[in-house]
């Protein structure tokens, strides 16, 4: 097959995404996006863009194999832009940025005038931006303040060329590639270890959500978040509930290699 049928209109390849979905019809004055339906779940898309179906697989799907979900988020961790990729904003983002080291590349005279004017190298971009994604995640703040006139003034006063992401790119890119590594390295942890027990607690955020997180802790006592869920549309979290919940960890880690440890009544329940 050639090269050149492996393409869309345009010369941007098809995403190796495509291997675990049923690829349907191309969707009307849509540029160029198709529906889709999940080979696991068959959870059905009418408009298809390449993201939602990569965190689908990374996330969401009940019924993926665990090989398939930690290629997925190896993609996501090295942002693979293999594809007709719904990444236009962070590509044009790239761009941009391509063109204002560019701008003061040419600005430059010589290393003793001005160190503040310097570009700041790919490298160290890469790591300001981890660093930064950290930091919103963790310290609960706002995506908004990323764009906000003061917070940029702070940052330029602290580096001059760096150029903050946009709220898109934060959100959308830099925090879901932080999530992704976090993952695929807990996930790589968790295949190693046998006798883990979990740990489940439930608590309400700020927001009034109902959250609850599922932990693995393992022989030598160390501690990892497996997954925080949602039960904020369950009326009764009772011990039912909770069972079913647990089953569907304890099936998808093995049971072989599990025990459940909570001293809530329904949890002991359950």
């Amino acid at each position: 097959m050639s090269s050149s049928s492996l393409r869309k209109v345009g010369g941007r390849p098809i995403s190796k995404i495509w291997e675990w979905f049923v690829k349907g019809d191309l969707v009307p004055n849509s540029k160029g996006y198709y529906s889709a339906t999940c080979s696991f779940c068959e959870y059905h898309w009418s408009t298809a863009k390449v993201a939602k179906l990569k965190k689908h697989l990374a996330y969401e799907c009940t019924k993926v194999d665990s090989d398939t979900k930690i290629s997925i988020l190896m993609m996501l961790t090295n942002n693979c832009d293999d594809s007709e990729d719904d990444s236009y904003d962070t590509s044009t983002t790239s761009t941009t940025k391509s063109k204002k080291r560019k701008s003061n590349d040419r600005s430059q005279t010589h290393i003793d005038d001005h160190y503040e004017n310097f570009p700041t190298p790919l490298g160290k971009e890469d790591q300001i931006n981890k660093v930064l994604a950290k930091m919103f995640v963790c310290c609960n703040l706002p995506f908004a303040l990323i764009e906000h006139p003061f917070f940029i003034e702070f940052v330029k006063t602290l580096r001059a060329t760096y150029n903050l992401p946009s709220r898109w790119v934060l959100t959308e890119t830099l925090i879901i590639q932080e999530i992704s590594r976090i993952n695929l390295k807990v996930n790589r942890i968790i295949n190693e270890e046998n006798n883990m027990t979990i740990a489940f607690d439930g608590w309400t955020n700020p927001t009034g959500q109902s959250i609850y997180d599922y932990c693995l802790i393992t022989e030598d006592r160390k501690e990892y978040l497996w997954c925080s869920k949602d039960y904020s549309n369950v009326p009764h979290h009772t011990g039912a509930f909770l069972g079913d919940e647990i089953i569907k960890i304890v099936d998808n880690i093995g049971p072989e290699r599990l025990a459940v440890s909570d001293n809530a009544p329904d949890a002991r329940v359950a």
